[in-house]
């Protein structure tokens, strides 16, 4: 017998749950990323007789209000996330120098090519295809918004 409120109740307690979850994660996540970012934060030596070389393609400290559409993609051309996670462009925005991105619950949850989706996220990629190796860095973080 279901408790007070009934089925409605019921769910919205999974739908929290389901919420806290994915913060639990997304705060462990972003604390895994500074972590890593500490311990490597001094790149490596290059190849001997080689150089590192800031690649401008591939440069960009977000200092605009939105992201440069002549090197970034606010999406993947070839991949819409793997089930339960489905890229969504407008999960993509740039402020205050960051790129930031961003994830969440996809309610309701969608059904595509016979996969469901309940987890909205962000992919962003380069426009430019020419690098395929090297050295990239990048300053990261996380944060837990609470909407």
């Amino acid at each position: 017998m279901p408790g007070v409120g009934g089925r409605a109740a019921d769910q919205n307690v999974k739908r929290g749950e389901k919420i806290m979850n994915l913060k639990i994660a997304l705060y462990y996540t972003g604390a895994l990323f500074f972590i890593a970012q500490s311990a490597l934060a001094v790149p490596p030596d290059p190849p001997v007789g080689k150089r590192w070389v800031l690649n401008e393609q591939f440069s960009d400290e977000f200092n605009g209000t939105s992201l440069d559409s002549s090197k970034w993609n606010n999406y993947h051309p070839n991949w819409i996330g793997r089930a339960p996670g489905l890229f969504v462009s407008s999960n993509v925005s740039v402020g205050g120098g960051y790129l930031k991105l961003k994830g969440g619950v996809l309610d309701p949850p969608q059904t595509i090519n016979g996969s469901e989706f309940n987890i909205s996220c962000a992919a962003v990629t380069s426009k430019e295809q020419a690098a395929s190796y090297g050295y990239y860095e990048c300053l990261e973080g996380a944060e837990v918004c609470h909407e």
